[in-house]
């Protein structure tokens, strides 16, 4: 096939987004993790019950969870119609959980985005078994095996 023009291009795009009735000013639920991933961790959080020794090993490691959460909010159909606020903060949270760290809400979070811990609960704790499933199924393990990624998780209630 021959290459696009530019106008064609655009032309393309606008009727393709116009069929599926795609709104270009919603954010994302990927552009308001990152949007928010800053104010998610701060050095008075504990982890495992303990405080926090290396707050940069700790912020890194909630990072790679953090891309992985939106991964598996990405690869799961049902997710695509929760509100994409809703996710963002829902793979926030999940991602404290499962990296140990608490409260698994903090306040300033809550102030932020308005959405309460059990606002998020369903969605969390969706992300979060399918976040092990996926891990699990990468992995190869059978069904007898506990996951590192739930080591230290316990749900809140």
């Amino acid at each position: 096939p021959e290459p696009l023009s530019l106008s064609a291009f655009l032309s393309l795009e606008f009727v393709m987004l116009s069929f599926f009735q795609w709104s270009i000013c919603l954010p994302t639920s990927c552009y308001l993790t990152e949007l928010l991933l800053p104010h998610c961790i701060h050095p008075t959080d504990q982890q495992f019950g303990e405080n926090i020794y290396n707050f940069k090993t700790v912020k890194e490691d909630l990072q790679m969870v953090v891309k992985e959460m939106m991964d598996t909010g990405l690869q799961e159909e049902s997710m695509m119609l929760v509100m994409p606020s809703l996710l963002a903060c829902s793979i926030l949270q999940a991602s404290r959980k499962v990296c140990g760290l608490s409260p698994s809400w903090p306040n300033l979070m809550e102030k932020l985005t308005r959405y309460t811990s059990d606002q998020l609960e369903m969605v969390t704790d969706s992300l979060i078994s399918l976040h092990k499933l996926l891990g699990e199924e990468a992995l190869g393990v059978d069904e007898g095996y506990q996951s590192n990624l739930s080591v230290g998780y316990s749900p809140e209630k």
